[in-house]
């Protein structure tokens, strides 16, 4: 997913495919590849546009923030926990 967010860097856009790829990589990878979901939502304003997770579905939504929250258990210093936990928590809301 890095190389398909480096991209689009590159050329001041985005594919259509850098959200579905972004939201398979969080079904695939759940809790544990947040960090790198991140990564490149935020390597340009126009992935961070694209990438949204708005096709995940609220039980989908619902494991990765459950995950998140056993990594805060275990890791409470961990860089940007609480911001990732936020950020799923809202997604859930706004399906509800």
């Amino acid at each position: 997913m890095n190389i398909e967010g480096k991209y689009c860097e590159a050329i001041w856009g985005s594919t259509h495919f850098l959200n579905p790829l972004a939201e398979l990589f969080l079904r695939k990878g759940g809790a544990e590849v947040v960090d790198e979901y991140f990564d490149v939502k935020d390597i340009s304003f126009d992935t961070s546009c694209a990438i949204d997770a708005y096709s995940l579905k609220i039980h989908e939504l619902e494991e990765i923030l459950q995950g998140l929250k056993k990594i805060k258990q275990k890791e409470p210093d961990r860089k940007n926990i609480d911001f990732n936990i936020g950020y799923f928590e809202d997604k859930i809301k706004e399906k509800k």
